[in-house]
């Protein structure tokens, strides 16, 4: 009793204020100033990525993403964030000429991860991950999977094409891009990582488990696969390669525009928490109150993650 409500929640405080105030600039201090590839970087936590990322120091962007106009709108935002954010910032900091270019690089590529793997669909995808990882000069700093595909509907309920695009969508992504960059990163210097973007429900699902939720079986199932996968491969590459569950407390991470994440949980409140643990953990819910909330719905006796679905 005493350990799992006073010496547990402690615990978690203390962790919290540590990585609180560490500053995100240590990001390029252990994983350098390399490109960083987003998948769904328009969709849930995408942006808020983004811009975490750009408030980092990182300025060489692979934003991979199934819509062409919301790829133009998240473009035409981050540059706009990085004028406002960093350009002026350091201007009067060092004086700098206000004729400064924009140093931002962005390179926007549509692929749609929900359909089926076609061998022709995936050359074009093929074509710019190889010139990225055979370009010795260019270092791949990070990896964040964030695409993904959530359909609502007990398992009867759900058509073919509902759950071939979760498959597709929340397995098979993450497998691809993963296999794209692991080679590269697994001989570059200095280290670098790898974040993928799931739910909390992921590592609780059991036979009649107070986290399983008729309504989300085939995506929980899914989620549950990516954690499996992270933690596989952070066993056998975690020397050189830092591996991270970002696993919010929140059901569809999939919607545009997420404002709230539960608890008055802002995205860029919760990635900047998530990034801050890089290197030191595996798995992250995100801010104190997720991580507590996720600590109350392992130990409540009723399924109370059915209240925040």
């Amino acid at each position: 009793m005493v350990k799992n409500f006073i010496y547990l929640p402690l615990k978690e405080v203390g962790k919290y204020l540590y990585y609180k105030f560490r500053p995100l600039s240590f990001l390029q201090n252990q994983y350098g100033d390399g490109k960083i590839i987003i998948t769904g970087p328009t969709q849930g936590i995408g942006p808020a990525y983004c811009e975490a990322l750009i408030r980092a120091g990182y300025t060489d962007f692979l934003l991979i993403d199934e819509d062409q106009t919301k790829l133009d709108t998240l473009e035409t935002k981050l540059k706009a964030y990085y004028e406002d954010n960093v350009l002026k910032h350091k201007k009067h900091l060092i004086g700098e000429d206000e004729g400064h270019t924009n140093q931002l690089k962005l390179q926007m590529f549509l692929f749609d991860f929900d359909e089926s793997y076609d061998q022709d669909r995936f050359k074009a995808l093929e074509k710019i991950m190889i010139d990225i990882t055979e370009n010795t000069d260019l270092k791949i700093s990070m990896l964040v999977n964030n695409f993904a595909k959530v359909k609502k509907g007990s398992y009867e309920s759900l058509d073919y094409k509902d759950i071939s695009e979760m498959i597709n969508g929340n397995i098979n992504a993450i497998t691809y891009m993963t296999k794209f960059v692991l080679t590269k990163m697994n001989h570059q210097e200095p280290k670098c990582a790898i974040i993928n973007v799931g739910s909390a429900t992921a590592s609780k699902v059991r036979a009649n488990g107070r986290f399983n939720m008729k309504e989300y079986q085939v995506y929980q199932a899914t989620q549950t696969y990516q954690l499996a996968f992270t933690n596989l491969l952070h066993s056998e590459y975690g020397d050189v390669i830092d591996f991270l569950n970002d696993l919010p407390c929140t059901f569809n991470m999939a919607k545009d525009d997420i404002d709230n994440m539960g608890l008055n949980v802002k995205p860029a409140e919760h990635v900047e928490a998530v990034l801050k643990t890089l290197g030191k953990e595996t798995t992250s819910n995100g801010t104190l109150s997720h991580t507590f909330l996720f600590y109350l719905m392992k130990k409540s006796p009723i399924p109370i993650f059915k209240f925040f679905s």
